[in-house]
């Protein structure tokens, strides 16, 4: 991913808490990825993406915080869709 933040002028930072997550590896890194390629087109000038992670209470949490444009609250239900 580094590269291709780097390859398109995008300031990418990565802030990851050691935790304990029981999860499949190979999901959880497309999952990531494809988020982070989604905030990659998503950024225009100035461009910032953060990958953060941290332990709560029951599990372990994911924050992908990126300055793009943002959705429309009419395509919020897409999120969840394949």
């Amino acid at each position: 991913m580094d590269l291709l933040m780097k390859e398109n002028h995008i300031r990418f930072s990565t802030i990851i808490e050691p935790g304990e997550l029981s999860i499949e590896p190979d999901l959880i890194k497309t999952v990531c990825l494809n988020l982070l390629d989604n905030a990659r087109k998503a950024v225009g000038g100035n461009a910032r993406i953060a990958l953060k992670g941290h332990p709560v209470e029951r599990g372990y949490q994911f924050i992908i915080e990126d300055n793009g444009c943002g959705m429309e609250t009419n395509e919020l239900s897409k999120i969840k869709e394949a």
